[in-house]
């Protein structure tokens, strides 16, 4: 099974879930649409974001040069690959990806997708999220045993470029479809902003980690919000694009901004206050609609 990894960024995480994606699931059930929407919930909002949150607890520990837990990290791997290997086969028809949050591990690295127009994802995916079960098998997160941060930063350059590739090989009908392109979009650039969130983090760098946790945060809410679910297609069929659309960019900008300044720099408890309800105004202009 896969584990949650616990962090600051969990009111956000919950909040975004909770309020849009489990009832969009919901509304969507038995259709193959709904396993695309679980599967980008999963691999988005939670697991790139517990990448995140397993890096910000670090920073958030008050040490002179915090190293991010390596259980944490592998955790938080693992359910990225497992969402990830989940994707694949909600994008192959499955409607029932990503209910249980665990696979079995015979199926981490298989591409489900063999046959079909978009069978290049899982053929440069697999062996990425293959070599991540192999590492996950071999490291128990206790004792001596996790992935450390310059590994960690090797497997999402990896991932990230395979990524690449594939969307260069899939027909542009797929990347352009309702939902299913808005994710595969939004999963892209969350897979780079968090490459760049690990690189940061590695070069001590705290301007360049403040940089990419913003550019995560606010790309991962915009995505999620106005391409995965089709808000932008719903607005340009009805001759009005940006009238909700942009809201929500604007409140997605300014709460990455607050969320990346004091990052990093308040204790635990505090960030966890400033967090609550701070998703309100960026689903505002969704709720109220």
């Amino acid at each position: 099974a896969v584990q949650r990894v616990q962090g600051p960024l969990d009111p956000l995480q919950d909040q975004l879930s909770d309020a849009v994606f489990s009832p969009l699931g919901d509304t969507l059930a038995g259709t193959p649409l709904a396993g695309v929407i679980r599967c980008t919930d999963a691999t988005v909002t939670y697991g790139t974001l517990d990448i995140a949150d397993a890096l910000l607890a670090a920073l958030q520990s008050g040490a002179a040069a915090p190293t991010p837990d390596p259980a944490r990290l592998t955790a938080a791997l693992q359910t990225l690959a497992v969402s990830l290997q989940g994707l694949l086969e909600a994008l192959a028809g499955d409607a029932q990806a990503c209910l249980t949050g665990s696979l079995p591990a015979s199926s981490l690295g298989s591409n489900p997708l063999a046959g079909t127009p978009l069978a290049p994802l899982g053929e440069q995916l697999a062996p990425i999220l293959a070599q991540i079960a192999a590492l996950g098998s071999g490291s128990s997160g206790t004792g001596g045993g996790g992935v450390q941060l310059n590994t960690l930063a090797q497997l999402f350059d990896q991932l990230h470029a395979a990524l690449q590739l594939a969307l260069a090989q899939i027909p542009a009908q797929a990347q352009a479809a309702p939902v299913v392109g808005g994710a595969l979009d939004t999963l892209s650039t969350a897979l780079d902003d968090t490459r760049s969130l690990v690189h940061a983090v590695i070069a001590y760098d705290s301007n360049a980690t403040r940089t990419a946790l913003q550019h995560l945060l606010e790309n991962a809410l915009v995505g999620l919000l106005t391409h995965v679910v089709p808000l932008r297609t719903i607005e340009e069929q009805a001759g009005q694009p940006g009238v909700i659309s942009g809201r929500i960019e604007s409140a997605a900008a300014q709460l990455a901004t607050q969320v990346a300044t004091v990052a990093g720099t308040v204790t635990a408890p505090v960030f966890a206050l400033l967090l609550a309800g701070a998703l309100d105004p960026v689903l505002g202009p969704i709720e109220n609609e």
